[in-house]
């Protein structure tokens, strides 16, 4: 190569390396900048909100949904006893005016109550009507008080047509089931009359086993003095398991 060509030759090679050292190559790239950190949340609470409307329609709001509806067939199933009740009240109120007429001197008054004459209940299930809707063999008491739960409580109002001394009665019926079966102990029930426990040592009264539920047992179960004018009666079932008898009335002899 000729001096001056070479010359030439080496001064361009020298204007390339310059123009490389100035210009980054067009292979090279800047990574790009980093999302902000306020766009992250903002990604995730878009993405939480999406999930509690989703929770929100498909599990807390048919929750709701069906609280609403149990809340109202429960009021319908409590509004239906409170119904029975008044007119079993209204029935005894009837039966105690009769009461008092059969009874002007104070010789041989008695009275007896029906099961279904009930003027309230607690602890019973709510499924179970007590009152009419449950209708017994027998043919002067025509319903019963059955299916109680464990420490369940039928309420009665009575009047005691004169104050004497009183002797008191039940009439039960028992027969084993799935819920009580055959070897069930402790089977039995309690009054509280006019707030007084009956019997009063604390113990409660057992019911034996009847050949049927149509087969009633009357039980005597002491004397209680009582006092003239109404009474309140609570019948409590001391029973350990559902339905382990029925109680088709008390009575009270003076």
């Amino acid at each position: 190569m000729k001096p001056r060509t070479a010359i030439l030759f080496l001064l361009a090679l020298c204007f390339v390396v310059a123009l490389q050292a100035q210009a980054p190559s067009a292979l090279q790239f800047s990574p790009p900048d980093p999302v902000p950190a306020q766009v992250n949340a903002s990604i995730a609470l878009t993405a939480y909100k999406a999930y509690l409307e989703d929770h929100l329609n498909q599990v807390i709001a048919p929750a709701i949904d069906g609280a609403n509806q149990k809340e109202a067939a429960d009021f319908a199933a409590l509004k239906t006893q409170q119904d029975l009740d008044r007119t079993a009240f209204a029935a005894g109120l009837a039966r105690d005016a009769t009461s008092l007429q059969s009874c002007p001197s104070g010789q041989n008054c008695s009275f007896t109550i029906s099961a279904c004459d009930i003027s309230g209940v607690f602890g019973a299930d709510p499924n179970i009507l007590h009152g009419p809707t449950q209708p017994s063999a027998d043919p002067t008491f025509t319903c019963k008080a059955g299916w109680m739960q464990p420490g369940e409580r039928l309420y009665y109002t009575q009047y005691s047509p004169l104050a004497g001394l009183y002797t008191i009665s039940a009439s039960v019926a028992s027969v084993p089931v799935p819920s009580c079966p055959a070897g069930t102990t402790g089977i039995g029930f309690h009054l509280e009359i006019a707030g007084v426990r009956f019997p009063a040592d604390g113990s409660s009264i057992p019911v034996p086993r009847t050949a049927s539920w149509s087969s009633y047992q009357t039980l005597v179960l002491g004397q209680i003095q009582l006092s003239g004018g109404i009474t309140k009666f609570a019948f409590v079932n001391d029973s350990p398991a559902p339905s382990c008898f029925d109680l088709l009335w008390l009575g009270a002899t003076k």
